[in-house]
Order: structure tokens, then C-alpha cells, then sequence
């Protein structure tokens, strides 16, 4: 079952899922509400939460996650996301998420974590989460050990051509990516710094070099 407010991508979803020979039956709906009502009645072995470009909400995850559980028991919650930072991957999996991949992923890979998932595996992004649990259990970094950086290496090169003045589609074509993905970039370097443009984010590195 696929979960997604946006009816075009909802429904081109549910159509290329239909078309591949590994799913038998595919549905989709708008809210959780719907979802909830589908699984109580027919049952799921697998749910599709599509986030796309929407803020991330542990809270909001959780209370999708929860209500499913209680529908379904334990059917597998899989979610697609357009930039995924590793602190939001952690709050998923904290979440009981089995799956969580970034939306310009290819459709085979989805049907194969679907299939994974549905098979016991867990797939997630291969970052580097050491820093992260530390922080959450309060383990003090070793001696002589470099801290680590404020930003991850694609939010420093999106954040050095900020400050040489390049706008969205000038970045994306630099970096070679999507001009949707650089403004999530950028939406997440103006959550890092507490800034609420990208002139403020420019500023405050700025200030912060010169400090």
C-alpha cells in the first residue's frame, strides 16, 4: 500500500508498482486514516510512506508507524524521502521504519527493498551514525580524536557555491544534481544555522570565519 497526499504522484506510483511481477496486488491512499481503514479490512504486507520533499516529523513518523502496527500487526513500513540527513534516519529506524531510501532511487530497487524488507531486512543509508549514537548515549569523543564537521561534504559544496553568489539551478548543474535536491540542501543548511534565508546562511558562515 502506498501512502501519499499528492494525487499525481500517488497514482504514477501505484501504476509502475502494478506493472512489475514481484507485487501482486497494489493500492494507494491519500492519509493514514484511509490506510488504517484498508488494513483493518483486507490486511498488508507492506506499506509505502511517501514523504518526498515534506519537513521531516519524528513525531508525525511515529504516530503513522504506531497506528499501522495496531491495524496491521507486523507489516513492514518502508519510506521514501528526497534528502535524508543521518539524524533523521536514526529517528526512523528508532521509529521501527524497516526501510528508508531516497526518492530518486530507481523502481527496481524499490520492488527489491520491498521484497528485502518483507523478508526481514532492514535497508538504510550507509552513513556514518557513530557520531550520532555517541551524542545520544553521552559518549565523550576519544583523545586526539578531530571533531566532526558542522556540515556533511554535498552541504559544504552546496554552501560554497552559496557564498560565490550561484543560484539553485546554477548549483545543480555544478554538482550534477537536481535542482529540487539542491533546495532541500539548502532548506537544511537554514535549519543547521537557525537562518531563515539563504543570505542569512551566507552571513552567518561568514561571520562565524571571521569570529
Amino acid at each position: 500500500m502506498i501512502i501519499d497526499p499528492r494525487q499525481l504522484p500517488r497514482a504514477c506510483l501505484e501504476a509502475a508498482l502494478a506493472e512489475t511481477r514481484d507485487i501482486v496486488t497494489v493500492g494507494a491512499v491519500a492519509n493514514i486514516d484511509e490506510a488504517v481503514a484498508i488494513v483493518c479490512e483486507r490486511g498488508t504486507d507492506a506499506v509505502l510512506v511517501n514523504l518526498a520533499a515534506d519537513r521531516f516529523d519524528e513525531a508525525a513518523l511515529s504516530l503513522i508507524v504506531r497506528r499501522l502496527r495496531e491495524a496491521g500487526g507486523s507489516l513492514v513500513v518502508l519510506v521514501l524521502k528526497e534528502t535524508i540527513e543521518p539524524e533523521q534516519a536514526l529517528a526512523a529506524a528508532y521509529q521501527g521504519v524497516r526501510v528508508l531510501l531516497d526518492d530518486a532511487i530507481s523502481l527496481d530497487r524499490i520492488v527489491q527493498s520491498i521484497g528485502f524488507a518483507c523478508a526481514g531486512w532492514v535497508i538504510y543509508p550507509a552513513f556514518d551514525y557513530t557520531r550520532i549514537l555517541c551524542g545520544a548515549t553521552g559518549t565523550r569523543q576519544s583523545y586526539g580524536e578531530q571533531p566532526e564537521p558542522m556540515f556533511t561534504r554535498r552541504q559544504e559544496q552546496v554552501l560554497a557555491l552559496l557564498e560565490r553568489g550561484a543560484t539553485n539551478k546554477e548549483i545543480a548543474i555544478e554538482l550534477g544534481l537536481r535542482e529540487r535536491t539542491v533546495k532541500a540542501h539548502v532548506r537544511a543548511l537554514m535549519r543547521r544555522l537557525n537562518a531563515n534565508n539563504r543570505t542569512q546562511v551566507v552571513a552567518i558562515v561568514s561571520r562565524d570565519k571571521m569570529a
